[in-house]
């Protein structure tokens, strides 16, 4: 049978009087926004005039979200990011730094984490649909950014090897120079380029 219910208040603690010396259970109908429900607290009340007092205690969730290089692996900042749960709406937004990103007090559910624009030179991530578990452990995921990866190779007409000592350059659509070189015997990488049209 219920023989007590009520609300928290952040201030203060619940005080009850006059029950009955007994075993009781303490259950938690709802828990406050951002926590999940506690563990029922079973207690014996003693037959005493002594304030006697019980503790119940709510954990919340914890998620940690790396934002990685897809080749090296390590931290990459400046790509902005949200979360939205599964009504699409957005319960986290950020822009990434070199360590991991905490957000706290996610209700347990599905949700999905979208990269809104990339780091110079990268290319956008695939959306991360996840679950979040009911547990106040930490969880955790990863996105990661590949970025576009060139080959320039300045070749012989005729026997199709390569050539060194042309000097070259490449120019954006606008007619920005963004590299320069001089070729070798071996082909010239460019990493990080932004999508898009250029001339060699």
């Amino acid at each position: 049978n219920i023989v007590a219910e009520w609300t928290s208040t952040d201030d203060e603690a619940h005080t009850i009087i006059m029950l009955t010396p007994d075993e009781y259970t303490l259950i938690e109908d709802e828990a406050p926004e951002g926590y999940m429900t506690a563990d029922a607290v079973v207690f014996t009340l003693e037959a005493t005039a002594e304030i006697q007092t019980i503790s119940m205690y709510n954990d919340y969730t914890k998620l940690e979200i790396s934002k990685l290089d897809k080749v090296t692996g390590n931290f990459l900042a400046g790509a902005k990011l949200h979360i939205e749960d599964a009504d699409g709406n957005v319960v986290a937004e950020w822009t990434s730094e070199e360590k991991v990103h905490t957000v706290i007090k996610l209700m347990p559910g599905e949700y999905v984490l979208v990269e809104d624009e990339a780091p110079a030179g990268y290319l956008k991530s695939d959306s991360v649909k996840f679950t979040l578990e009911a547990t106040g452990e930490i969880q955790s995921i990863s996105i990661d950014n590949d970025y576009t990866k060139l080959e320039i190779s300045k070749l012989d007409m005729v026997s199709g090897k390569l050539l060194s000592g042309a000097k070259l350059h490449l120019e954006d659509a606008q007619g920005n120079v963004v590299a320069e070189w001089i070729s070798t015997n071996e082909p010239y990488f460019i990493k990080g380029l932004e999508p898009g049209t250029y001339t060699l």
